[in-house]
């Protein structure tokens, strides 16, 4: 379920919800976000700065009865992800977060608002004149204050074919692992039981997903995305992620085959190519030249 960052409803004036709530209050935001590669992937960073001349709420912010916070959320992949500020030596008024793109597809919403960290009691005395000047309780977790979001693009382009993955856990395949490539969806889910998940984790960054799941997760969408060649892919697919790969190392596609060089080339082999040849020969680490 999508998160609607303006509501209507609550009984205190909420600061960026209406313009009569706050006559002469400001909420102001900045959200700056990048594409940071790390040794684990691509992270989407974003630093995001909040700023308000309502005293009311600027002293319950400093306090820490109420905090600053984004709401994260990605329509494709219906990733959702609330991030509060701290006040453990940080700057409340400030919020630093990455998130790792294989979360993520084509766009992040992020949403700034300030809501309150426990019960409280909110002083009007700045707010619309109906309020008449009362301190009204506000619950735990409802907002005092909220901004209209940003839009975070992912350029997918800057990310591997590693990237086009999402892992999810399901008990309905047992200790194998499934592979769901529709050409409708952003990405391409890889199914599997809670405990092989897990394992896959652990293992993450070495040779071994890459070398398994990944390479037979790939040899599998390059087939549907065979059937699919002459799709007109949406920017952020997986479908344009290949396209992208297959154009790079100069693999074409010709009457629903793979040829590299003027020479068939299978699905198999087509998929090492995009991971950089996982299975090639190397060295085992006792295996050293003579000298």
């Amino acid at each position: 379920m999508r998160y609607v960052a303006k509501r209507d409803g609550f009984p205190h004036p909420v600061l960026g919800q209406r313009d009569h709530h706050w006559p002469d209050g400001r909420f102001e935001t900045s959200v700056d976000c990048s594409l940071q590669r790390t040794p684990r992937g691509h992270e989407l960073a974003v630093d995001a700065r909040f700023d308000s001349n309502v005293e009311a709420i600027r002293q319950l912010v400093d306090e820490g009865a109420a905090v600053c916070a984004l709401w994260l959320y990605c329509p494709r992949t219906s990733y959702r992800r609330l991030v509060r500020a701290t006040h453990d030596g940080d700057d409340p008024w400030r919020i630093c977060v990455r998130v790792n793109t294989l979360k993520l597809r084509g766009r992040t919403e992020i949403h700034p608002q300030v809501i309150a960290a426990r019960p409280l009691t909110l002083n009007t005395q700045q707010a619309n004149p109906a309020y008449r000047g009362r301190d009204i309780p506000v619950e735990a977790g409802a907002p005092l204050a909220v901004a209209a979001h940003f839009n975070a693009p992912l350029d997918d382009g800057d990310m591997g074919v590693q990237g086009m993955f999402l892992i999810r856990e399901d008990l309905a395949y047992g200790y194998g692992w499934h592979v769901h490539a529709d050409p409708q969806e952003a990405a391409v889910t890889i199914w599997a039981a809670p405990d092989t998940v897990a394992y896959f984790q652990q293992r993450r960054n070495t040779d071994w997903p890459v070398e398994t799941v990944f390479l037979a997760a790939l040899t599998d969408s390059l087939s549907v995305w065979l059937q699919n060649a002459d799709r007109d892919w949406e920017d952020g697919g997986w479908g344009a992620t290949i396209r992208r790969r297959l154009e790079e190392v100069g693999v074409d596609c010709l009457d629903g085959a793979f040829e590299h060089d003027g020479q068939h080339r299978s699905l198999m082999w087509v998929a090492q190519l995009l991971l950089e040849w996982p299975l090639r020969p190397r060295p085992e680490p006792d295996d050293r030249p003579d000298r």
